[in-house]
């Protein structure tokens, strides 16, 4: 139950019962792809209210000239603060054609994000939609 007072002292009745939830701050992952650059890198962005921990992310890029990349990298990150990023690359690999770019980050707290993106590869230069 509530009861509101306003600026003069008036106070009103108490209100009828109702249910309030408080639910704890939670990490919330956003992948954020580079737009071009030698290879391809991301940012792993913590959008939420409390460090997201144990962040184990897959970054693989195929496609090209006759399918001829094929990049698979991964890793895990022992911490993102909240409101901050951590950046992950492939390094430079060649390539000619159109690629596929997925990008996927798991934290032990339980947000899981992915995304899927193409772009076009020039030797070492890659561009991302």
């Amino acid at each position: 139950k509530v009861k509101a007072t306003d600026s003069l002292g008036a106070e009103s009745d108490w209100s009828t019962p109702f249910s309030v939830t408080v639910t704890a701050p939670k990490p919330v992952l956003v992948i954020a792809p580079s737009s071009h650059g030698i290879g391809v890198s991301a940012a792993i962005e913590n959008h939420g209210g409390l460090n997201a921990t144990s962040v184990v992310w897959t970054l693989k890029v195929f496609g090209g000239f006759f399918d001829r990349v094929a990049v698979n990298k991964s890793g895990t990150i022992t911490s993102i603060p909240a409101g901050q990023s951590q950046t992950i690359a492939t390094g430079s690999f060649l390539g000619i054609g159109r690629i596929t770019v997925e990008i996927t980050a798991a934290c032990s707290e339980g947000n899981t994000t992915s995304l899927t993106n193409k772009g076009w590869m020039f030797l070492v230069w890659a561009r991302l939609s």
